[in-house]
């Protein structure tokens, strides 16, 4: 580890354990279908999240890894957290493919620039949410913010496309926003081959609306069934019961 390196994983520990007082965070290892990551667990919902991976996750990432294997591509990373998709998505596709990682939340930017440094890879960081069309917005607290018409902290909003407009992967997990950007950016951004995208159903919030604006523009619907641990092609008719990540793909 460089001095470099070293200082500011040094100074993002600190922060971390001052903040969560018992908790000291720590860099460990994922291996997974022949990539070995280092990753910082900044914060306790890291390591509940991702130590260790659970069985579904894993199989969604290797899944993604495979998909991009040997090919050039330009990455979007919408809903960064601490940046463990977007070094699976960096580490997977060939040198010279472009990676942006998006994410509203400082703190959790911090942490992605770390995570990136631990494995030699490069990605572009857009501290913003997204949302559909450019403008200030106001999120909730928490590291997993989500747009809220009141209170909360301000902070910009962009587009899928004003963040990389040829895209060709796009993984979307923004808390329920996804709803209000599709079906206009699945048009808009008609370079993308590949789209993950995590439902977070709610009041006024049907999941069937983002599957069916994918089938109907010719897209292949995939899920990871969490019951025989297999990518499999998502039965549209099948009423939906869990919280979960659509992919679809052409």
């Amino acid at each position: 580890m460089t001095t470099f390196l070293r200082k500011k994983v040094e100074k993002i520990r600190a922060q971390f354990s001052d903040q969560f007082l018992e908790f000291k965070p720590y860099i460990g290892n994922i291996v997974m279908d022949g990539h070995s990551l280092r990753f910082f667990y900044g914060t306790p919902q890291a390591v509940d999240w991702y130590d260790p991976l659970q069985r579904h996750t894993r199989i969604e990432f290797e899944w993604m890894a495979r998909r991009l294997q040997g090919t050039t591509q330009k990455i979007i990373d919408a809903g960064a957290y601490h940046g463990l998709y977007t070094l699976v998505l960096a580490a997977s596709a060939e040198p010279g493919s472009e990676v942006v990682a998006v994410d509203p939340i400082r703190s959790n930017c911090a942490l992605i620039e770390v995570n990136l440094l631990l494995n030699g890879l490069k990605a572009r960081i857009e501290p913003c949410a997204v949302s559909r069309r450019k403008s200030m917005v106001r999120l909730s607290s928490g590291s997993c913010g989500h747009i809220v018409n009141q209170g909360g902290i301000e902070c910009p909003a962009l587009p899928l496309t004003d963040i990389l407009p040829d895209a060709t992967v796009a993984k979307v997990d923004i808390e329920g926003e996804e709803f209000e950007i599709f079906p206009e950016q699945i048009d808009a951004m008609s370079g993308v081959h590949t789209w993950n995208v995590e439902i977070h159903p709610g009041t006024g919030r049907h999941p069937q609306k983002i599957l069916e604006a994918f089938a109907s523009r010719g897209f292949q619907l995939l899920w990871v069934n969490r019951d025989s641990c297999e990518v499999e092609p998502y039965p549209l008719a099948q009423p939906w019961t869990t919280r979960t990540s659509i992919i679809a793909i052409r």
